[in-house]
């Protein structure tokens, strides 16, 4: 089990065919890579884990296991933990391989062909699968998050995010910047915004609780519905549109608002669904 003396954060690069890959970021001043066959009795996995190399020079760590071929069946895995200072920056790219980090990283980018990608705190976040899901507790800094077939939810976003999937749904619970979500088969679900939102999916509904200030771009370019929560306090500008479905507003147009005068625009459409736009309570983020 490799260990280097890394006072400060480090970049931490890892690539990886088959197995899981953990990052703990903890304040220690010292960095761990431990290296293991997914399974000790199978001769394919221990090759692997043998095989993959470890390195580490000028606040670089390298963490790479040979490429396999594809073939019939499942090649060797291997299961991968780094433990690093807080605040490291990550690259990992992975085939068939599930991420997970622990503790607050820095930058991260994370590319992987199957398998789901879970991270706790990090920031600016770059990350890609062509099939799995994605979540995050916390993204600081710019995120641009994309699954061909998988979901993607985030708890917090503190700066601008781009959000992309073919199949699947996308949570948000607290977007405090502007976003952009881009989805084909799959509800899009915003908790709170307190930037611009532009939500775009084919079939699904658009869901944004509690829109606080700037502009929302709502569509729906087949079937599924559109839903829409204005903060107290914060004036609405609507365009509606539905054209087979009901429209419902539920605000006053001639209730004076109150707190700081907060504006929001919106403009909804969808084809085959209802849009519902209602007042609710502020929520604290």
């Amino acid at each position: 089990m490799p260990v280097y003396a890394t006072p400060k954060p480090i970049l931490a690069t890892v690539e990886l065919d088959i197995g899981s890959l953990r990052f703990v970021a903890e304040d220690r001043s010292d960095t761990v890579v431990d290296v293991r066959p997914v399974d000790a009795a199978r001769p394919a996995d221990v090759k692997i884990a043998q095989q993959t190399t470890v390195e580490y020079a000028d606040g670089r760590l390298v963490v790479a296991a040979p490429k396999q071929r594809p073939v019939l069946g499942r090649g060797g895995g291997i299961e991968i933990t780094v433990t690093l200072p807080a605040g490291s920056q990550v690259e990992a790219s992975a085939g068939w391989a599930d991420v997970s980090s622990e503790g607050r990283l820095a930058d991260c980018t994370v590319t992987t062909v199957s398998g789901t990608v879970h991270l706790d705190e990090a920031g600016p976040l770059w990350l890609t699968t062509d099939s799995g899901d994605i979540t995050a507790s916390r993204a600081h800094g710019r995120t641009q998050a994309a699954s061909g077939s998988g979901s993607l939810r985030f708890h917090v976003l503190e700066d601008s995010a781009v959000l992309r999937t073919k199949q699947g749904s996308t949570t948000v619970g607290d977007a405090l910047a502007d976003l952009t979500v881009d989805g084909a088969n799959g509800d899009i679900t915003v908790d709170r915004a307190e930037g611009s939102v532009t939500a775009r999916t084919t079939h699904g509904t658009v869901r944004v609780g509690e829109a606080v200030r700037g502009s929302l771009v709502l569509e729906v370019a087949s079937t599924g519905s559109i839903e829409i929560g204005v903060r107290e306090g914060s004036t609405a500008r609507l365009h509606l549109t539905s054209v087979k479905g009901r429209v419902h507003n539920a605000l006053s147009e001639t209730a004076e608002p109150g707190g700081a005068g907060e504006r929001v625009e919106v403009r909804a459409r969808t084809k085959h669904g209802g849009i519902d736009v209602r007042r609710v309570p502020s929520r604290a983020a």
